[in-house]
């Protein structure tokens, strides 16, 4: 999407379950989205990137600055461990699990 001043470039991405055997694999997938991340010619130095989709990983409660407090996994699994290391390669955060439940809201 282009914009003034820098533009927003979104993947929407499917990464395998881990224990896949044939093709594709988690592996090749993520090689593949951090290639893409890392193109010039795709993500400019000033653009927004939004990475979303089905990452089938569960990642770890209070990861500093990637996720919450209220994230639902304790302890991250195979593919949990190479989503965090893509996120901090990329200083990407999640969203969806930094959130507070609504009934922990103060007005």
């Amino acid at each position: 999407l282009r914009g003034q001043g820098y533009n927003i470039v979104v993947f929407s991405v499917y990464i395998p379950h881990s224990g896949r055997t044939q093709a594709p694999v988690m592996k090749t997938t993520y090689t593949a989205l951090n290639d893409m991340l890392n193109d010039k010619t795709i993500v400019k130095t000033n653009d927004a990137v939004v990475v979303m989709g089905d990452f089938n990983s569960k990642l770890p409660r209070n990861h500093q600055g990637i996720t919450g407090a209220w994230c639902h996994h304790k302890e991250a699994n195979e593919g949990g461990n190479v989503l965090l290391k893509t996120c901090q390669d990329f200083g990407e955060i999640f969203e969806e699990v930094l959130y507070i439940p609504f009934y922990l809201l103060e007005y």
